[in-house]
C-alpha cells in the first residue's frame, strides 16, 4: 500500500537532513537548531508511520493522515535540496570563476538565510501539528525507529533472470484449437471481409501467451503472407493502430488518414494477412465500426483475419464474426508444475504436509499461471524442506479469501513482502503507460534521481550497480517481463504485465499518481510533481510550474525546437531527457542545473562551454555532429561521469583529449574522435584508458585524408598511448593511418573487432590467437597484398585460430592477392565456430585458403564482386546458404553439400557447369540472375530439384518459352519471372496444373508475356491459382530485390 512506502520517504528524508549538518551546510547556513527541530519530528513521524496497524490504515481518515503528511516531509525534502544547492552553486562559481553570470553572488545574503530559516520553521510547525493529529485516529508511535531486519541485503538474494525464460505449461490444446479456428475459417471462401476471432479471458489467464504461439507456429506463416502484431491497450485509436500495422510492412509512414488507407491498400494487395489485436478494451461500437470501415478498405475482396485478445465479454460481442474462444484457467498440476518451477523447486519430494499445503495454495492460485508464477518467484526453495513448508503455510494464511479483487489480492501479496527501496522502485514503474517498452538503464537512472537509491555508507559501490540489483531483484519476482537483450546478453529493455502494472499502481502514492494525468494540473499541482514524462499532451506552458521535478523526459518533437529559458528554473532537477527534439543549440541556462545526474540529447552541434559546472553529471548521452570540432574545456572536472558518447580531441587547453584521464568511472561506450590533433603518444597515455575497468566497447576513430592537411601521422604511437583495459568486448578503429597497429590495442576479452578506411595499413595484425573473437569486419585496408602467418600467431596449444569467430566480413581489399592458411589432409582445427563469412570487392584475390575452405562449421557464405575467386565448397558440411554474385565459376563440390537449403546465383548464367545440381536433394530455394543477359533457357539440371519451394528468376532476356519440364517441381509454392523482356508464354496448362502446390505466381517487367485480356489461352494457365497470390507487374523495377522470397 502507498502508506507503507512513505515510511520509507520519512526515513530518507531524515538521511538528508543528517547528511547537511554533516556537510556543514547547516553552519553555512546558520541553521543548526531549526535543522534539528525538524530532524527530530521526522524521526517521531518515521517511526509512528512505521506502527501503524494494517487494519488502521484502512480507516480513510488515516488514508488522508498519510497523504498529509506525505506533503510535509515532501517540502521539507525540497527544502532540505534548495539548500544543498545553493551551497552548490556558491562551489561551483568560485571554482570556475563565472560569479557574474549566476543569479547569485556567492556571498550569502542575511535576507536569503533569513528567508530560509523561516520555511524550515514553518515546515517544522505543519509537521508537529500533523503528528499530534495522529492522536485522536488511534496511532501510537516509538521513540526510537528500528529498522527491518535484512530488507536491503540483496546479497542474500540468489540472482536469476531464468524464470522469464519463454516456456509455456499446459496450453497444446488451445494452440491446436486456435490455429484450427483461425486456418479452417480463412481457408474457405466467405463474403466477410473482415474475419475475426476473439480470445477472451481474465487477466493473467496467459491471452496474450497463447496468442503468441498462434502468431509464431510454423502453420499460420505457411498459410499467410503476412502476419502483423498490434498491442491496442486501453487507448484504442485509430489512426496509431493503422500506423502500427503499416510501420510493420514499410518504413515510410504518412501522418493522414487517407494517406495511410491507400498505403496499406498498397501493401496489402492481394494478400493473404493474419492480424493479432492484442489487449483490447474498448466498448464503444462506434469506435469499432469506424475502424472496421478503415480495415475494409485496406483488405478489398480478398479479407482479413484478425485474432483479438481480450478480458471483456462486451469486446468480444461487438468485434467478432465468430464465437469468442474463452481461455479456461490452467489445470492444478500445470499449475503446481508452474509454482514449482518459478520456486527453483523442481524434483522437490512431496510428503504429506506438502501436499496438505499443495492443496490450500492451488486454490488459491485457482488456476492463473500468471499467479502461480509470480506466487513461485516470492517464495523460493533455498534448500530447506521444513523452513520453505513453513514459508508456504504463512502464505497460505495471509491471503484474503473474500477480498474483491482476489487475483489482484495474491499479487500484491508479492509485492506487500518486498524490502521498502524494492518497493518504491517497483511502484514508480506504473507512471508508464501499460504495454510501454521500458527502457531499463532510464529507469535506474530515475530511480536514483528520485534519491530511492543511495550509496551504502563506508561502501563504494555506484548507485547504478545498486539500482542493476534492485532490477535483477524485481525479475526475478516475475514482476518485469517481455526482457530484451543486447548481443552480449544484459537486459535492455522490459515490459510489466497489465495485472502488475494495476499492482503497482495501486501501491502509489496520490502525489505519485498525478503525473498520470497531466491534463488536470494547476498552479499548485505541478508544484507538487517530481517526475514528468512529456509524451505529447499539449502541456508545456504548464512546465514553468513544475519547479520541483526532478525526472523531465520529452518525447515530443512538436514541443519545441529550442530549449527554453525556464528551463533554469528547474533547478531540482536530475535527469532531463530530450533526446527526441530536434534541438541544434543548448542554452547556457541549462548549465545552472547543478544537480543534473543525467543529460540525454539528440543531434548537436555543439555542447553548452559551460559543462563543466554540472559537477554532479554522471550521464551525458548526445549523437555527435559532423561538424562537432572540439568538446567544452575542462570536461575532466567532472569527476562522476560514467557515461560519456563522445570525446572529440582538440588542440586547445581544456580541449585536449587528456580530460579524459581524470574521469576514471567511465563505463559502457565511447568513441574517441578527430584522434589526429593528438600530438604524441605521452597525451595519449593521460587518457589512462587502460585503467577504464568498465568500458566494454570503444571506437578510435581520425579524420579522413581530405581533414588531415597538417596531420603529422603519428597515429601508431597514438593509438600505442590509448592502450584499451582488458575488460573491452568491442572495438571498432577508423581511418587509421599508420602503416601496422599496435599488437598491444587488441586485447584478449574482444568479442566484437571492426578495422575500417587504415588504408595506410600494409598488413593485418595478430588476432588468430584471440580467444573470444566472435565477430571480425576488415573494410577499406587498401595495401594489405597478402593474408598469412601476421595474421594467425602461433598455434602452439593447437587450438586452432579463431576459435570462437562466428561472423568473418571482409571487404573492399581491392590489392588483396593471396591469403594463406594451409591445413594437412583437408582438415582444419581452425576457424572452429565460424557460420558466416563474407567477401566483398576482393577483386585480385584467387583462392581462399585451404584452412578457410575446409571449415565444416560455417552454414552461410556470400560472395559478391570477386570476379577471379575460384571457391571450393567441399568440406563446408554444414553449409545451408550460398550466395555468389559475378564469379566465373560455381564453387566446386557443390554437390557434397547435404545440407544445402538456399542458393543465389548472379552472373554469366550460361557459362555455369549445374551438374552438381543432379545431387542437390535439400535445395528448396533458387534465385537465378542472368548478369549478362543472354541466357535462352532455363539450366536443364534444374528439373532435377525437386524439392525446390521457390523459384525466382530474373534478367534472363533471351528466354521466350518456360520449359515442359518444369511440372517436375511438384513442391513449388512460389514462382517469380523478373524483366524476362522476351519471355511470352508459360508452360502448358497441364505442366502448369502439376503445379499442385503453387500459391504465389508474380510476373513483373515481362511485357511479352501477355496474361488475361487479350491472350486467354495464357491467362488459363495459371487460373489454378489462388487469384489473390497472383501479381502481374508490367513496371520497371525489381520485385525479387524487396521481397523475402529467398
Amino acid at each position: 500500500m502507498a502508506e507503507f512506502l512513505w515510511t520509507f520517504a520519512v526515513e530518507e528524508t531524515l538521511k538528508r537532513t543528517v547528511k547537511v549538518a554533516a556537510q556543514k551546510i547547516a553552519v553555512v547556513w546558520g541553521l543548526e537548531d531549526e535543522l534539528s527541530n525538524l530532524s527530530k519530528w521526522l524521526l517521531d513521524a518515521g517511526a509512528l508511520l512505521r506502527d501503524i496497524d494494517r487494519e488502521i490504515l484502512r480507516k480513510e481518515s488515516v488514508k488522508r493522515w498519510v497523504d498529509g503528511l506525505e506533503d510535509i516531509v515532501s517540502e521539507a525534502e525540497d527544502l532540505l535540496d534548495e539548500l544543498a544547492y545553493e551551497d552548490l552553486r556558491r562551489k561551483v562559481e568560485t571554482t570556475s570563476r563565472v560569479c557574474n553570470n549566476f543569479k547569485f553572488s556567492s556571498v550569502l545574503n542575511p535576507l536569503v538565510r533569513h528567508d530560509m530559516a523561516c520555511k524550515v520553521k514553518t515546515i517544522t510547525k505543519m509537521l508537529k501539528q500533523h503528528y499530534r493529529k495522529s492522536a485522536p485516529l488511534g496511532l501510537v508511535g516509538k521513540e526510537s525507529m528500528e529498522k527491518e531486519d535484512g530488507g536491503n541485503n540483496l546479497r542474500q538474494i540468489r540472482e536469476t533472470t531464468s524464470i522469464l525464460n519463454f516456456d509455456v505449461v499446459g496450453r497444446e490444446a488451445e494452440v491446436l484449437d486456435i490455429l484450427r479456428l483461425v486456418i479452417d475459417s480463412s481457408s474457405n471462401e466467405s463474403e466477410l471481409p473482415l474475419l475475426i476471432v476473439p480470445i477472451v479471458g481474465m487477466g493473467g489467464v496467459g491471452k496474450t501467451t497463447l496468442a503468441k504461439l498462434v502468431f509464431r507456429h510454423e502453420l499460420i506463416k505457411k498459410h499467410f503472407h503476412e502476419t502483423i502484431w498490434v498491442c491496442v491497450s486501453e487507448n484504442f485509436n485509430i489512426d496509431e493502430i493503422l500506423v502500427a500495422i503499416l510501420e510493420s510492412l514499410s518504413d515510410k509512414v504518412p501522418t493522414r488518414r487517407e494517406a495511410l488507407l491507400r498505403r496499406l491498400q498498397k501493401e496489402l494487395q492481394d494478400k493473404r494477412c493474419f492480424l493479432v489485436l492484442d489487449d483490447v478494451w474498448n466498448e464503444s461500437s462506434k469506435l469499432w465500426e469506424e475502424l472496421e470501415d478503415c480495415l475494409k478498405e485496406i483488405v478489398g475482396k480478398f479479407g482479413i483475419t484478425i485474432m483479438v485478445t481480450t478480458r471483456l465479454d462486451e469486446v468480444a460481442n461487438i468485434m467478432g464474426t465468430v464465437s469468442g474462444y474463452r481461455l479456461e484457467k490452467l489445470p492444478e498440476d500445470h499449475c503446481w508444475s508452474l509454482f514449482k518451477r518459478s520456486a527453483n523447486a523442481n524434483g522437490i519430494k512431496m510428503t504429506p504436509k506438502l501436499e496438505a499445503i499443495r492443496i490450500k495454495l492451488l486454490q488459491k492460485i485457482d488456476g492463473i499461471p500468471l499467479v502461480a508464477k509470480v506466487l513461485g518467484g516470492a517464495v523460493e526453495f533455498e534448500g530447506d524442506l521444513d523452513r520453505w513448508e513453513t514459508t508456504l503455510e504463512s502464505v497460505v494464511r495471509e491471503i484474503p479469501m473474500k477480498q474483491k479483487s482476489y487475483v489482484l489480492s495474491i499479487l500484491q501479496l508479492s509485492v506487500d513482502r518486498l524490502p521498502f527501496v524494492e518497493k518504491q522502485c517497483f511502484a514508480y514503474c506504473s507512471i508508464f503507460p501499460k504495454d510501454c517498452e521500458v527502457v531499463k538503464e532510464s529507469l535506474i537512472r530515475m530511480w536514483i534521481a528520485q534519491g530511492f537509491i543511495q550509496p551504502p555508507e563506508g561502501e563504494n559501490m555506484m548507485m547504478e550497480d545498486l539500482g542493476e540489483g534492485y532490477f535483477n531483484f524485481l525479475l526475478s519476482r516475475s514482476l518485469f517481463q517481455d526482457v530484451v537483450k543486447d548481443k552480449y546478453g544484459s537486459i535492455t529493455h522490459f515490459k510489466m504485465h497489465d495485472l502488475i502494472h494495476d499492482v503497482a499502481l495501486a501501491i502509489l502514492s496520490n502525489r505519485q499518481k498525478m503525473v498520470l494525468d497531466p491534463t488536470h494540473w494547476n498552479g499548485k499541482t505541478a508544484r507538487k510533481l517530481r517526475t514528468l514524462i512529456y509524451n505529447n499532451q499539449e502541456i508545456h506552458h504548464k512546465l514553468a510550474d513544475c519547479v520541483f521535478l526532478r525526472v523531465l523526459e520529452v518525447n515530443s518533437l512538436r514541443m519545441m525546437n529550442n530549449l527554453p529559458d525556464f528551463i533554469a528554473k528547474l533547478k531540482h532537477l536530475r535527469y532531463l531527457d530530450i533526446s527526441s527534439c530536434p534541438m541544434w543549440a543548448i542554452p547556457h541556462s541549462i548549465t545552472t542545473l547543478f544537480n543534473l545526474q543525467t543529460l540525454k540529447l539528440g543531434s548537436i552541434e555543439n555542447l553548452p562551454m559551460n559543462l563543466r559546472n554540472l559537477v554532479r553529471l554522471r550521464h551525458l548521452e548526445f549523437h555527435v555532429y559532423y561538424n562537432t570540432r572540439k568538446m567544452p574545456p575542462h570536461m575532466g572536472e567532472l569527476i562522476h561521469l560514467q557515461t560519456l558518447s563522445g570525446f572529440v580531441a582538440g588542440f586547445e587547453e581544456g580541449c585536449k583529449i587528456e580530460e579524459l584521464g581524470n574521469l576514471k568511472n567511465l563505463r559502457g561506450k565511447l568513441q574517441l574522435s578527430n584522434l589526429e590533433q593528438v600530438r604524441s603518444k605521452q597525451e595519449a597515455i593521460a587518457v589512462k584508458l587502460v585503467d577504464k575497468k568498465n568500458l566494454r566497447e570503444l571506437t578510435f576513430e581520425w579524420s579522413i585524408d581530405l581533414l588531415r592537411e597538417f596531420s603529422s601521422y603519428n597515429d601508431f604511437e597514438v593509438l600505442e598511448g590509448l592502450q584499451p583495459p582488458k575488460n573491452l568486448t568491442s572495438l571498432k578503429i577508423t581511418n587509421f593511418g599508420g602503416k601496422f597497429l599496435p599488437a598491444g590495442t587488441f586485447v584478449e576479452n574482444l568479442a566484437f573487432l571492426c578495422l575500417y578506411g587504415c588504408t595506410k595499413c600494409e598488413r593485418l595484425p595478430m588476432l588468430g590467437q584471440l580467444p573470444n573473437l566472435q565477430e571480425l569486419g576488415i573494410c577499406f585496408l587498401d595495401r594489405v597484398i597478402s593474408i598469412g602467418n601476421e595474421f594467425y600467431g602461433n598455434d602452439s596449444n593447437r587450438r586452432g585460430y579463431f576459435p570462437k569467430l562466428k561472423k568473418f566480413d571482409l571487404g573492399w581489399m581491392c590489392n588483396l592477392e593471396q591469403w594463406e592458411l594451409e591445413v594437412a589432409n583437408h582438415e582444419s582445427n581452425h576457424f572452429g565456430s565460424l557460420q558466416t563469412l563474407k567477401l566483398d570487392r576482393c577483386g585480385k584475390l584467387t583462392k581462399l585458403p585451404n584452412g578457410l575452405e575446409c571449415c565444416k562449421s560455417v552454414r552461410e557464405v556470400i560472395i559478391s564482386n570477386c570476379p577471379n575467386l575460384t571457391l571450393n565448397v567441399e568440406k563446408m558440411h554444414s553449409l545451408s546458404v550460398l550466395l555468389i554474385d559475378g564469379l566465373k565459376f560455381l564453387p566446386k563440390g557443390l554437390a557434397h553439400l547435404p545440407n544445402l537449403k538456399t542458393m543465389m546465383i548472379t552472373g554469366c548464367i550460361e557459362d555455369y557447369d549445374y551438374s552438381p545440381f543432379l545431387n542437390l536433394p535439400s535445395l528448396t530455394k533458387l534465385y537465378l540472375n542472368d548478369g549478362l543477359g543472354n541466357a535462352t533457357q532455363l539450366p536443364q539440371q534444374l528439373q532435377h530439384l525437386t524439392a525446390l519451394k521457390i523459384l525466382a528468376i530474373e534478367n534472363f532476356y533471351g528466354i521466350e518459352v518456360l520449359p515442359e519440364w518444369l511440372r517436375k517441381l511438384t513442391c513449388l509454392e512460389t514462382l517469380d519471372l523478373v524483366r524476362c523482356k522476351n519471355l511470352k508464354r508459360l508452360p502448358s496448362r497441364e505442366a502448369m496444373l502439376c503445379l499442385t502446390k503453387l500459391k504465389d505466381f508474380k510476373v513483373m517487367a515481362c511485357p511479352l508475356l501477355l496474361l488475361g485480356g487479350q491472350a486467354d489461352q495464357e491467362g488459363a494457365k495459371y487460373l489454378h491459382i489462388p487469384a489473390y497470390l497472383c501479381h502481374v507487374y508490367q513496371s520497371r523495377g525489381s520485385l525479387l530485390s524487396n521481397t523475402s522470397s529467398i
